[in-house]
């Protein structure tokens, strides 16, 4: 029962991985950084996800990209950058 419940979580998880590289090619890049990150990566990518929820693929890849170019890797970063348009 045990494995059974490790390979679901595996599963979620790489579910969650694979819907945020699916946004844009700029995403896999943006990933690299985000593992490099002393953070819960799947927290990450939770937070990134639920903007993209709410402001749409478009604005997260636009923050993604701004960020790229500070090398700014989180959540809080995308938020910030979101909220500076709104």
């Amino acid at each position: 029962f045990t494995d059974l419940l490790k390979i679901k979580k595996a599963a979620r998880d790489s579910k969650l991985r694979d819907r945020f590289l699916s946004l844009s090619p700029v995403c896999a890049e943006y990933f690299e950084g985000l593992l490099r990150l002393e953070k819960d990566l799947k927290e990450e990518l939770r937070q990134i996800m639920r903007q993209a929820d709410i402001y749409g693929a478009y604005e997260v890849i636009s923050a993604i990209e701004k960020a790229l170019e500070y090398k700014a890797f989180g959540s809080t970063y995308l938020k910030n950058i979101i909220a500076q348009k709104f």
